[in-house]
């Protein structure tokens, strides 16, 4: 720290004068205008190079390792009630086993081949996680240890599936399973997948002459599954332009006989994967909102590199969301992990809206960091964010998936109004709100909240078409309806009260 972030002639406390920062921070020092340019310059490029090694990090981990495996990521696969690319098989497979997207440093569709390159030393891999001490004990394994492999777990599988059993019985008695019993379901599904991977049962790669059931090359004879089990036996070799053109051929053979109507979807899975939209999205988020708070309107160049990282990071989120729609031909709203992606959606593109009617970069810069917060959130959640089908329920009905987007909708513009309600509380705080800003902010909440009630009472109606056409009723009183019904009824209030 000796030359003071390149101000040698000024000590630290000096570069914080009373100016831009004092608007954020609270603090009054003594500087000169060059001093504040310099610093402003400073952090400037110092959040632009942050920008662009995070950037550049989370695109290296998209590599999928050796040139071979590129190829290998967009194979076909049935897996979870659809065909999929053999990178989101590979990834869904590897986390559920070891609960991490790659092992030993290997990305996840490497692990796989290597697994189906050879099989027999699959059961001796240490891999299978279990990390609840009680289950540790109770099976009498080592509590220092959290990775076991198969051979050394299925000397304890007559203890797993006695809990299984005890756990399956209180659930047809609809009591909930103990903890124990129900990390032992979890143990015992990653015994039957990691059996399955080296018996080969859960590598569907076979196209069907007719039906929709895939098969496996390792559990029957074919001119395919020969071709299928070569092909592993050359990524054992370790040649790998050699695997790389049997795998295109393997591939386009698959497409050709299903006649191609899985091409683009597992293709543009692969790349959803090797792109990582919504990573990239909360990244630039970020970035997009440290400039907009660290800079001032006249720094017009500045503000401007914002305003463009702030379009990459809607960019990215767009496209995640538009490759969701195509891969798996439905709404991007099917669980909690795409109703936090789809709500954030809203929330931006309302912020961005905001910002150019009322004029007020401040809704901006609050969408930016909701955006980032919530995707954040959403990664670090123990939900599911890989693509799956929609459950039978929401897949047969129309208004159910209008009811379900009209209301997610509704809680992105309702995100919004809390991010902008707590700048203002933190403005107030610092004591840096005035009278102007004040009425400002508040119409652009009250906007908002406006907004956000009437979506939340169309979606509340929909869901009551939805259920007049499934169950023969409009409205129940079900836990459900009435919490909707006191929430409308609450902003409702909120609404009049403020007129």
């Amino acid at each position: 720290m000796k030359n003071h972030f390149r101000f040698p002639n000024r000590p630290p406390e000096a570069l914080f004068a009373e100016g831009s920062y004092s608007k954020i921070l609270p603090l009054r020092c003594a500087g000169s205008q060059d001093d504040k340019a310099a610093l402003n310059s400073y952090i400037f490029r110092t959040l632009l190079v942050w920008f662009i090694l995070l950037t550049g990090v989370f695109a290296s981990t998209c590599e999928a390792g050796p040139i071979a495996s590129h190829a290998a990521q967009a194979i076909p696969i049935q897996h979870a009630g659809r065909v999929k690319s053999f990178e989101a098989f590979s990834r869904q497979t590897v986390e559920f086993i070891t609960t991490k997207e790659s092992w030993q440093r290997q990305p996840a569709v490497n692990v796989i081949l290597k697994a189906l390159s050879n099989k027999n030393d699959v059961a001796n891999w240490p891999w299978v996680r279990v990390s609840y001490k009680p289950l540790l004990a109770e099976l009498g394994l080592p509590a220092d240890k959290q990775y076991f492999s198969y051979h050394e777990l299925v000397n304890s599988f007559d203890k797993i599936e006695t809990l299984v059993k005890k756990s399956q019985t209180k659930r047809d008695q609809d009591l909930r399973p103990s903890k124990l019993e129900q990390e032992a379901e979890s143990l015992f599904s990653k015994l039957m997948e990691v059996k399955h991977l080296f018996t080969g049962e859960s590598i569907l790669v076979v196209p069907p002459s007719n039906g929709e059931v895939w098969t496996s090359p390792y559990k029957e004879e074919s001119l395919l599954a020969a071709n299928f089990k070569a092909l592993m036996s050359l990524y054992g070799e370790k040649d790998q332009a050699a695997f790389s053109e049997k795998v295109k051929a393997w591939t386009n053979n698959v497409h050709e006989l299903t006649g191609g109507k899985f091409r683009r979807a597992v293709d543009l899975e692969a790349r959803y994967y090797a792109w990582r939209p919504f990573q990239n999205a909360w990244i630039a988020y970020l970035a997009a909102f440290l400039i907009f708070t660290f800079s001032k309107k006249k720094h017009a160049r500045v503000r401007a590199l914002g305003i463009a990282i702030l379009a990459w990071a809607i960019f990215f989120h767009t496209l995640g969301l538009i490759l969701r729609v195509v891969i798996l031909n439905r709404p991007p709203v099917s669980n909690m992990y795409e109703s936090m992606i789809f709500m954030n959606w809203i929330l931006i593109v309302t912020a961005v809206a905001f910002s150019i009617l009322k004029k007020n970069s401040a809704v901006i810069s609050i969408g930016a960091l909701i955006s980032a917060i919530v995707m954040i959130y959403g990664n670090l959640l123990p939900i599911e964010t890989n693509l799956e089908v929609l459950t039978p329920v929401l897949r047969s009905n129309y208004w159910l998936t209008m009811h379900v987007m009209t209301i997610v909708a509704s809680y992105g513009i309702f995100a919004l109004a809390m991010g902008l309600g707590h700048r203002v509380l933190f403005l107030h705080f610092i004591n840096k709100m005035t009278k102007e800003e004040e009425k400002r902010s508040d119409q652009v909440i009250y906007r908002t909240i406006e907004i956000g009630a009437l979506l939340l009472g169309i979606g509340t109606v929909l869901g009551g078409v939805w259920a007049n056409e499934s169950w023969g009723r409009f409205w129940g009183w079900d836990p459900k309806e009435t919490w909707a019904l006191i929430t409308f009824l609450g902003y409702l209030i909120l609404i009049h009260l403020n007129h």
